[in-house]
C-alpha cells in the first residue's frame, strides 16, 4: 500500500507523457520535499518505537527480533528510501532547466525579429531623410 501510494504521488514527478494537468516546477520541488518527510518520519518511527508496531510480527521469526527488524527497516526505509527521491530532483532540475532554456531560446528569437523589422524601420527613416536632403 505503501510503495503504490508513493508511485502514485510520484508519477507527476517523472512522467514524461502529458498528463491530464501538467504540474508546475515549484509544486514538484513541494511535492518532493513532502515525500522526504515522510520518508524520514515513517523510518524514523519504526527505528526509534522500541516495540512491535502491528502485532501481526510481535513473535520473534526465525531468531530474528521483530523489534530489531523493524529498526532496520525503518534504517533501509529513511535511508535508501531518499535516494529515489534525489535522483527524481536532479531530474526535475535539469527538466526545468532545459524548459528555461527553451523558453528563452524562442523569447531571444522574437526579440530578435522585432529588433530587426525596427531596424529595417530605422533604415527606411534615415533612406527616406537621405532623398529630402538632395532634392
Amino acid at each position: 500500500m505503501f510503495l503504490f501510494g508513493g508511485i502514485l504521488a510520484a508519477v507527476p514527478l517523472w512522467s514524461v507523457d502529458p498528463l491530464p494537468r501538467v504540474q508546475s516546477f515549484p509544486s514538484r520541488f513541494i511535492d518532493i520535499a513532502i515525500e522526504l518527510q515522510i520518508h524520514a518520519v515513517l523510518g524514523l518511527t519504526f527505528l526509534r518505537i522500541g516495540r512491535p508496531i502491528f502485532d501481526q510480527y510481535a513473535v520473534a521469526t526465525n531468531g530474528i527480533d521483530p523489534v530489531y527488524d523493524q529498526a532496520v527497516a525503518g534504517a533501509l526505509l529513511w535511508t535508501y528510501a531518499e535516494m529515489p527521491l534525489f535522483l527524481v530532483l536532479i531530474i526535475c532540475l535539469a527538466r526545468w532547466f532545459a524548459q528555461e532554456q527553451k523558453s528563452h531560446k524562442i523569447k531571444q528569437s522574437s526579440e530578435d525579429a522585432a529588433m530587426d523589422s525596427y531596424n529595417e524601420y530605422l533604415l527606411s527613416l534615415n533612406d527616406h531623410d537621405r532623398l529630402h536632403k538632395q532634392h
